[in-house]
């Protein structure tokens, strides 16, 4: 399994498994423990056999046999220990379905005890999926047929969910496939849309991405809502328009709670209203477009909520 993080420069996740960042200094280590993760032992002297990690991805590969991976070392002569914790984790999509049972973890189940992200929260996470789709798209963490149900938040031990932290984790594992599997009488997103995608046209991906904002501003999935059935084809099942059709009703919604600029924002990805002829993340064009249009937009809203809130 492989995971990467949206916007999170000091940790990333691994199978289920976090990789804590510690600064100490030279020939010396903090060492951490997964059920008091606060708690830090002695300073020790590292062991010989620790070494220096120059090729992350190699290091992901490589065999564990100790909670201490290695170190990074930077330019001021600091080294880094690299010290694995384990964990669990939970979809976006689960959340939003008020459910807890689909929690990820390689030996057990654990109860998960956590309240419903608040809206600041959960704009908070739109945004961090928005300009970590720039960054990160093509690839196996974004998908043509990504949704809700590809982020996802580590679990503590006591059953908090991290929602600061929301990771991605790669389609090449099946864990995606057996949390899609789980959703009964729905045809998959890969079936639905493979019949309208083009090579360069990525209008689904940003059609997704406009109704995570959405989901993730109103705090339901779109599967909720009366347009999602109301879609279907007369097989009682998704077809390759219910997504784009439902997520058109409801995005007609948004302007009388969210306001104009979240209207705009919205429809802009849904519809791929973007002022251009092109519908190609790869082009310099759209990507500029949809940070100035979506990604900094974005911004303002969390940044005029934020302030709303604590006036």
């Amino acid at each position: 399994m492989e995971a990467v993080p949206l916007e999170s420069p000091n940790s990333a996740f691994h199978s289920g498994v976090s990789f804590h960042l510690r600064r100490i200094h030279q020939s010396k280590c903090f060492l951490s423990s997964a059920e008091s993760p606060h708690h830090h032992e002695p300073l020790t002297l590292a062991p010989e056999s620790t070494h220096v990690i120059h090729d992350w991805c190699s290091m992901l590969n490589f065999q564990r046999t100790t909670s201490q991976l290695g170190y990074l070392f930077d330019s001021t002569n600091s080294y880094h220990a690299l010290v694995v914790v384990v964990g669990q984790a939970v979809s976006l999509g689960h959340i939003l379905a008020g459910s807890t049972s689909e929690i990820i973890d390689p030996t057990t189940a654990v109860a998960m005890a956590t309240r419903f992200p608040s809206k600041a929260a959960r704009l908070n996470i739109a945004l961090m999926v928005a300009h970590s789709l720039l960054e990160l798209f093509p690839s196996p963490w974004f998908p043509g047929d990504w949704d809700k149900n590809d982020i996802y938040f580590s679990v503590s031990p006591d059953g908090s969910v991290n929602t600061e932290v929301p990771f991605l984790i790669s389609r090449n594992d099946s864990t995606r496939t057996s949390n899609a599997q789980s959703q009964e009488g729905r045809e998959s997103a890969a079936e639905s849309t493979s019949h309208t995608s083009r090579p360069h046209d990525h209008g689904n991906i940003l059609l997704s991405l406009g109704v995570l904002i959405l989901e993730l501003w109103f705090g339901q999935p779109l599967e909720s809502q009366p347009s999602w059935q109301a879609n279907f084809g007369r097989n009682g099942k998704e077809t390759e328009f219910t997504k784009f059709n439902a997520a058109a009703t409801w995005q007609r919604m948004v302007g009388d709670d969210g306001g104009p600029r979240l209207h705009s924002i919205t429809h802009r990805c849904v519809h791929g209203n973007f002022g251009l002829d092109t519908q190609s993340l790869e082009d310099a064009k759209l990507i500029k477009a949809v940070y100035e249009n979506v990604v900094m937009e974005l911004q303002h809203v969390y940044d005029g909520f934020v302030s709303w809130e604590r006036s």
